[in-house]
């Protein structure tokens, strides 16, 4: 589970403080209704169905100096009209950047098609967490049994 990986991502913040944006805030449902709240103020009763509208400034600015942006997954219920503003302005961000872009993940990729950006993108990959895996050298077992197929004649 996730919990067992907070000494390892708390050990990542520490040595990358610098580097790694944390997000400001989040939208939650409120009875239907988008209400965004600071980081701060979690954690609330009400399900974080996005990132806030401070979050979504900052990693637009972020991704518009990139060089090169790997995107996997999206950042919030882009399916809910009111819970689509962060994955929508993050992917049009993307869009709009000079960067070279990757994108991985079915749900990614679903939501570019609905925003009509999928052709604005360097790179789309249907892969999602092998996506990560190959990028962060995993072993990936799939690409394992091949080589040892192939080693094996």
């Amino acid at each position: 589970g996730l919990i067992e990986k907070i000494p390892e991502v708390q050990k990542l913040l520490d040595e990358h403080d610098n580097i790694i944006e944390m997000i400001k805030d989040v939208a939650v449902d409120d009875g239907g209704k988008r209400l965004e709240i600071p980081i701060d103020k979690l954690p609330s009763n009400r399900p974080i169905k996005d990132i806030g509208s401070k979050t979504i400034k900052e990693y637009t600015k972020i991704l518009k100096d990139a060089n090169t942006i790997v995107f996997n997954g999206p950042a919030g219920v882009y399916e809910e009209p009111q819970f689509e503003i962060g994955t929508h302005k993050l992917l049009e961000a993307v869009a709009n950047s000079k960067a070279f872009s990757l994108v991985g993940g079915g749900h990614t990729i679903a939501a570019l098609e609905k925003f009509g950006l999928a052709n604005k993108v360097s790179y789309i990959s249907t892969a999602g967490k092998a996506f990560i895996s190959f990028l962060t050298k995993e072993e990936l077992p799939g690409i394992e049994a091949l080589k040892r197929a192939y080693k094996h004649g």
